[in-house]
Parts: C-alpha cells; structure tokens; sequence
C-alpha cells in the first residue's frame, strides 16, 4: 500500500482529504505543522507528500528544501497547496522541487485524489513543474502545459483507477457547509476579535499575538468556505490570510494605509457573514482595472500587484488620456494618483463619475504613506477609497477584492422605492 504523507495544520482539511485518500487504497500518515513533518521524514519514506505552505513553526517551503537536500528524499513527489495571493512562495516552492502546486481555494477531494494517483502511477515526472491554476471566470482547476516531457509509468504497474468520489463526497460537503452555516456567529466573534485585538495593540508584542490568532481564524475559516464553494467569502478571507501571514513575518512593515485596509476588510467580512447562506456561491465577476498615475515605475508596480488578485489592469499616465480611455473601454475599478500635473486626481475622479455608467465605480486614489492621514476623511468622504504608496501587493490585492465584493454585493441589493 502505497504512504501519502499529508502535512496540514486545518484538522478540518485533513480529515476530509485524508477520508478520501484512504478510501482510494492509500495509506495516510498526517503531520500537523512543518517540524513534526520534518521529524517524520528523518525516520520515513512516504511515496508522495501532500504539503501546506503556510504553517507554523517550519513552513512548507523550509520542509521542501529539507527532503530536496536528503539523497533518500530526492526523488518523493509533492504536491503543495497554495494561496493563490501568495504567488512568491508558491513560485520559491516549485524552484525548491515541488512537483505540483493546487490553489487551495477551489481544489477539491477528488482533484487532489486524481492529482496524487497520476502522479504515483508515473504520470507526471520530477522534473514536471506544470502548476494548476484557479480559471477565475469557471471557477475551475485547470493545468498548464508541462515543461518536460513525463516518464512512461512502468510496465509492471496497473494503469490509475478513477478516484472513488461522488455523491459521498457530496454528502460529506454539505455536512461542512452547514457546519459553517451553524458556526457562523461564533466564528465571525473570533475573527473580529483577533482584528479588534490586533488593530489595537500593533505596534507591541501583543499585536503579534493577535496577529497570529487572527491568521489561524482566517486560514482554516477560508479553507472550509473554499471547501464548499463559497466563493466570495473564501476569495476574501484569503486574499485577508496572505496579508496577515506577510505582516506576522515583517510586523514593522504595517502602515496606516494597512491598518486602513484591514479596518475596511473587516466590514466585509461582517457584511458576507450575515448572509452567509445567500448568493455566496457566486464568485466576484472578472474585473478590469485603469489605474492613472504619473510616475510609470508605481504603475508597474501596481499591475503586478493586481496580478495577485487575477485582475486585468492598463495604466495611463496622462489623467487626460484617461478620460478618454474609460469612454472607449468599461473599467471596473479606478486607481487614482491624487497629485498629478496638469489635472489632480479629485478632478479626474469628479469628472470620470459624470461619465455613463461610472457613477458608483470604485475608486481607489493612491498617496505617498506619508501625506496618507492628511488625505484619509476627505477621500472616505467622497465615498472613495485610498492606498499608500510604495503599494504593497498584498495590501492591494486585499483591498481591490473587497471593493469589487462590496460593489458586486451593492448591485444585487435590492433598491428601495421611494
């Protein structure tokens, strides 16, 4: 019987995927966190690993580097689960020697089942460093071409059977779903309370604390909403998880631009809880973005960071071009530079909501850091939204997701008569 190594800190997760694992003949070893996997590994040879990135203590990356390094460990494929933010470690991880990387929000058991058997019947090679993505408009896993060619499975060795998945898995679904559904009080009181926590005590060592605390809510809350197709919860709770987890790394590197955002994140995350059970299957629509600012090294900059996010984005530097690149194309999302020669941002705001079908398009205006409190109430005022600059990424693409939610949410609220 062939040993899968699953290395996960969400119980929920592991007992879910390990049920289906089993259930398909495979012998699975659990490890809660990156050192107790390490300590397994020095005494064991699974035949596949299954590893979460974001851990305590030793991340995945760090348990990657560990087995890449042993000679008996070289060769044992692994398979990583991502957060699809967090695209740098996933990348630092298939150049460590992952074999494939599964955006966790979106996988499903049957998916990794499938994954984990083609790749212990030889389908796909070590040196394959093919990625599975999260298609944003089908909501559907789908791989990218491999670079090299995959080995031949040996002839000895009987072809892949389907993974044995279905109406229990199904079944097993919507046992978490409504678990969720249930729990939601309870676990929104403990979000906002790690929030509350951290959001008043950042700057101590108490506000690593809270920092921490609140990343585990966020990370095994967004894995269940992920689970069972919660879409726009999971999409935020994630894009919220990635923020958190680069802040308990560099807790310095918060600003009032971040505090800001995840101030605003969090009315979000109250506002999906309270209609958990109501459209919540449908996942934010593609958006586009303009972002206008003259200095085109921030724009670029930007582009990627909207990358995070799997948002489409062009940039202008002239906010009068502008004008006229919102009535030739349909913007989603507008980012705005407040000091721009020739035209401010508040003018080039004013003027663009004038404009057919602009009227409530989210704008966010961008401000160096440092003049960031000078222009915060008269941007909140205007019904806007404001970043600091150097932008973030992480920072961005949480504020950009919970913008286009809180918009898509504004669309399909009923309106009232007068």
């Amino acid at each position: 019987m062939k040993t899968v190594l699953f290395v996960d800190d969400d119980p929920i997760v592991v007992a879910v995927y390990r049920k289906w694992l089993e259930r398909n003949g495979l012998n699975v070893q659990v490890a809660k966190d990156g050192l107790i996997a390490l300590k397994y590994l020095a005494d064991h040879t699974p035949d596949i690993v299954v590893l979460d990135l974001m851990m305590p203590n030793v991340n995945g990356v760090e348990v990657l580097k560990f087995m890449r390094a042993d000679r008996r460990l070289r060769h044992v494929p692994v398979v990583v689960f991502s957060n699809a933010f967090m695209t740098e470690l996933a990348q630092e991880a298939m150049a460590a020697g992952a074999n494939k990387t599964l955006p966790k929000a979106g996988c499903t058991p049957s998916l990794l089942i499938q994954c984990v058997q083609d790749m212990l019947a030889g389908a796909v090679g070590v040196s394959d460093t093919s990625i599975l993505m999260l298609d944003q408009e089908t909501k559907t896993t789908v791989p990218y071409p491999p670079r090299t060619k995959s080995p031949e499975p040996p002839q000895t060795q009987a072809p892949p059977q389907p993974a044995k998945t279905g109406a229990s898995e199904q079944a097993t679904l919507e046992q978490i779903r409504g678990e969720l559904i249930n729990n939601a009080l309870s676990q929104l009181a403990e979000i906002r309370e790690n929030c509350a926590g951290y959001l008043a005590a950042h700057t101590t060592p108490a506000g690593v604390v809270w920092l921490k605390n609140l990343y585990q809510c966020l990370h095994f809350t967004g894995a269940r909403a992920s689970m069972v197709g919660f879409h726009r919860l999971a999409q935020l709770l994630t894009a919220f998880e990635a923020l958190v987890f680069e802040l308990i790394a560099n807790p310095a590197q918060a600003t009032h631009s971040t505090l800001h955002t995840i101030r605003r994140a969090m009315e979000c995350v109250i506002v999906l809880f309270s209609q958990i059970d109501a459209g919540m299957a449908e996942p934010i629509r593609k958006a586009r973005v303009l972002i206008v600012d003259d200095d085109p090294v921030s724009n670029r900059m930007i582009i990627g960071a909207l990358r995070r996010a799997r948002l489409d984005a062009d940039s202008i530097t002239d906010p009068r071009k502008a004008l006229e690149q919102v009535q030739s194309a349909r913007y989603d999302l507008i980012m705005i530079d407040i000091i721009m020669p020739g035209m401010s941002g508040f003018e080039l705001c004013e003027r663009i909501r004038q404009l057919p079908g602009y009227a409530d398009t989210p704008v966010i205006f961008i401000t160096v850091n440092e003049k960031f409190m000078n222009w915060l109430e008269t941007v909140l005022s205007g019904g806007n939204e404001i970043i600091g600059k150097p932008v973030q990424p992480l920072e961005l693409a949480l504020k950009a997701t919970t913008l286009l939610i809180q918009h898509q949410l504004a669309q399909t609220r009923p309106k009232k008569l007068n």
